[in-house]
């Protein structure tokens, strides 16, 4: 696998944001993650919590004071970003202008469809592009409040850890509840939040010293609000990209609990995932969230390989029918987990998985079977792009 590119455009025309995300739509590691009308938005976005391998700017139709601005923000966001300049057309002088701001490539509107793709590959950061043999990450969405994500991202990351020699990593990125600590019974001082926090590089060491053991091949990473309930308004995911990449160098697996994330956030996550999985019930609304959040993955360039929708709780009784469901769906195919409330709820009043309190369930059953298919997915995707 290959860390994914972050693209954030800047632009006030259609054309040209339809014409970007043409040229990005099914390219793995390309990810249009946020759409700026203009710099000061992008400036407040980068500042605030964004991050960003490419940033596409269009310059039209006034080059010369946007060049102004974009210099100032080339100094203050420069690590791991590459400003690309779009133009209808352009000049000596206008290119000398923007090698002089740090823009790493001057594009002509014309040619986005055809060339956006290469020249987001030449400039691909040192390093970003073998991640062959490291571990997987796999991120759980939630269709709603209730559909039971993080109750099956905690059984899955459980499954996974049973079935490596290696460990396995759980990280909970619920800033609202932080419900894998009090789920688990787990307290720490340091979590994913100061991980994120951090100016420097993170490493597999820190990731280690940071998480919390809950058992033999089992970490988890807490959410900052299960720490000191800080004002999680504060959070950044700027060095998402590299604390992602330190834990696939250390864990075989890492499931990442994300029920409440914005869709630039989810884009994020799926571009450095091997699976997104998409948990929801059987009911109108949640179909409704599903199909639009699926979508906006897809407009942002995640393959549709990746993205596993995920019927919860499901039961044949259900006033919405799985063919209900595909259809609506646009013919997809669901993923299926048995409605066993009692068992959960069991597992969760005593703060352990599955495995232990309920072995032979129906429920742990199709977890279980879930994380072996994962495996398998992941296998054949690696051997996709590898190939």
């Amino acid at each position: 696998m290959s860390l994914p590119t972050t693209v954030i455009l800047v632009t006030t025309h259609k054309e040209t944001a339809e014409a970007v995300a043409e040229a990005l739509h099914g390219k793995g590691r390309f990810i249009l993650s946020k759409l700026c009308p203009n710099l000061d938005d992008l400036h407040a976005h980068l500042t605030r919590d964004g991050h960003a391998s490419a940033v596409l700017v269009d310059i039209d139709p006034s080059p010369g004071p946007m060049l102004k601005q974009i210099d100032t923000m080339v100094s203050r966001f420069g690590e791991a970003r590459f400003v690309l300049l779009l133009s209808s057309e352009f000049g000596r002088d206008l290119m000398l202008e923007a090698m002089q701001v740090g823009a790493r490539h001057l594009l002509l509107k014309s040619a986005i469809k055809e060339d956006l793709p290469a020249v987001l590959d030449r400039l691909l950061p040192p390093g970003a592009r073998d991640l062959s043999g490291e571990g997987t990450v796999i991120t759980v969405l939630s269709g709603s409040g209730g559909c039971g994500a993080t109750t099956l991202a905690f059984n899955l990351a459980n499954e996974l850890a049973l079935d490596s020699a290696r460990e396995s990593l759980l990280i909970d990125l619920d800033w609202y509840y932080g419900a894998i600590a009090p789920y688990l019974g787990l307290q720490g001082r340091y979590g994913i939040g100061d991980l994120l926090a951090r100016d420097s590089n993170v490493d597999g060491t820190l990731v280690r010293s940071t998480a919390v053991q809950f058992s033999k091949n089992l970490q988890v990473l807490l959410s900052p609000v299960s720490i000191n309930d800080l004002n999680t308004a504060s959070v950044t995911i700027r060095n998402m990209d590299h604390v992602l990449l330190a834990c696939k160098q250390t864990y075989a697996h890492t499931v990442i609990d994300a029920p409440r994330v914005s869709r630039e956030v989810a884009a994020t996550l799926a571009g450095a995932s091997a699976v997104v999985l998409i948990v929801f019930q059987l009911t109108v609304k949640d179909i409704h969230v599903v199909r639009s959040a699926r979508a906006a993955l897809l407009e942002r360039g995640i393959p549709p390989g990746r993205i596993v929708l995920l019927a919860n709780r499901y039961d044949k009784r259900s006033s919405v029918t799985l063919e209900e469901a595909q259809t609506a769906l646009g013919g997809q195919s669901l993923q299926l987990i048995s409605n066993d409330y009692r068992t959960a709820v069991y597992s969760i009043n005593f703060g352990r998985p599955l495995s232990e309190t309920a072995p032979t369930s129906l429920l742990r059953r199709d977890i279980k079977q879930l994380a072996a298919s994962l495996k398998v997915a992941q296998a054949q995707l690696v051997n996709v792009e590898g190939a």
